[in-house]
């Protein structure tokens, strides 16, 4: 038997079979069928903005005092502005 996988010269015997590079080419790829696989073949997109946005200081300024204010909760007010939590919280260091 000669080489197998990706190693196998021109011609050489994969898995027992005589093989060209061609008729290598020409398979078409193994297909999963358990669970895993199912799961994996949906895609999500999800809407958002497409680039990078820049914020001027009085954005950050508005959007950090609204949040940090009495009551706010900041994960809501991310939300409500379109940006993430994490954001306002770096945003609220000096």
């Amino acid at each position: 038997m000669g080489s197998v996988g990706a190693f196998a010269p021109l011609g050489a015997s994969v898995f027992g079979c005589d093989v060209s590079y061609a008729q290598l080419c020409a398979l078409p790829a193994l297909a999963g069928t358990g669970a895993r696989d199912a799961a994996m073949a949906s895609v999500e997109v999800l809407a958002g903005p497409e680039r990078r946005r820049r914020w001027s200081i009085e954005q950050k300024q508005a959007i950090v005092t609204a949040a940090f204010k009495p009551g706010a909760v900041v994960r809501e007010v991310a939300r409500r502005t379109d940006v993430t939590s994490s954001l306002i919280y770096r945003w609220r260091r000096p």
